[in-house]
């Protein structure tokens, strides 16, 4: 397990993997950062297209692509609502299965074809629905506009910018043996092999290991970086992302009935993640393999939590009560 909150404090435990025990975590250490992907690299991603004028919350999927190719009751489809998770998209299929058996430069094609042919859940902006779904289309909506692969986009405009390329703290797609040290998680279910670098999201993974809903590998201080410069921009200081203040406000924007904002979410009244101690200007995200972080944009702190939840098993859930304990004591702290 890796911990960081800001600067003032960081700890480390465990190991990389069960099996052997050979290597234990470290500020190095590379975690499969899955749903951060989400807020990290698309959420941001569109923040910056959209302050350049090349997209807009209100930007539908009739807008960004022929209508033959978009179904009648998916056209009206905003920008806004796939990041605030209202688009009537299912939250998650197995895609991954149908596409196996295909070419690998032809699953993605399908992947997508998919999302877009499949019946809606629910009418669009009726009800909120975390979707997987829908951030597989916001990565390609991101490619589509740009013209550039997601993680070339990302390591350009946010990776880069912030210093994290040059230090291998953030990288898409599979870590090569020797590259870095990187937590392992379970078995993959087509070729049962120990999933070490390489992603565990089945859908990213058939899709090349790029995808706008997870991909993402990074160590604790990469993510910290991140949040950082989200902080500098919400309070009005110099930095590095391409986001004014005045943006990033009307993105974190309130939404009613709904915890989520545009590619984040906030703490809730009871029984929150980000544990009872974190303000009301607070953003944050799980990862399913147990990633997490959570900023009081107010206060200028950051908690980054990243373990490596699903190893060797997924049915291990006790980062439920474990991360809200974490939170807590940290922020006591922090703010004391």
């Amino acid at each position: 397990m890796k911990m960081g909150v800001s600067e003032r404090f960081s700890y480390n435990s465990g190991h990389t993997e069960l099996i052997n025990q050979n290597i234990p975590v470290s500020a190095e250490t590379f975690f499969d950062l899955a749903s951060l992907t989400k807020p990290l690299v698309t959420a941001l991603s569109l923040y910056i297209l959209m302050e350049s004028g090349k997209v807009s919350l209100p930007t539908t999927l009739k807008d960004l692509f022929h209508p033959k190719v978009i179904p009648v009751n998916k056209q009206s489809i905003q920008i806004y609502h796939l990041l605030s998770h209202c688009s009537g998209l299912a939250a998650h299929k197995n895609y991954y299965v149908k596409a196996l058996g295909l070419l690998p430069e032809k699953r993605k094609e399908y992947i997508i074809s998919a999302i877009l042919s499949d019946n809606l859940q629910y009418r669009t902006s009726s009800d909120h629905l975390y979707s997987d779904l829908g951030y597989i289309l916001l990565g390609y909506i991101i490619e589509t506009i740009t013209g550039d692969q997601l993680d070339r986009f990302f390591a350009d405009n946010i990776s880069k910018p912030l210093g994290l390329a040059d230090s291998l703290l953030f990288k898409f797609k599979e870590l090569q043996a020797g590259m870095a040290s990187c937590a392992m998680t379970e078995v993959c279910a087509w070729t049962n092999t120990w999933l070490e670098g390489k992603v565990h999201d089945d859908n990213c993974r058939v899709m090349g290991g790029v995808a706008g809903h997870a991909g993402l590998f990074g160590t604790s201080h990469g993510v910290l970086r991140v949040c950082e410069a989200l902080i500098d921009v919400w309070q009005g200081n110099d930095g590095l992302l391409p986001i004014k203040q005045r943006s990033l406000m009307t993105f974190l924007e309130k939404i009613e009935g709904s915890t989520w904002r545009c590619g984040f979410d906030t703490p809730t009244t009871l029984y929150s993640s980000s544990g009872r101690l974190f303000g009301k200007n607070s953003i944050g995200h799980l990862g399913y393999t147990g990633t997490s972080f959570w900023i009081d944009l107010d206060r200028g702190i950051s908690i980054v939590l990243l373990t490596n939840r699903v190893h060797p098993t997924r049915q291990n859930e006790f980062i439920k009560r474990l991360r809200p304990l974490i939170h807590n004591i940290v922020m006591e702290k922090l703010i004391s």
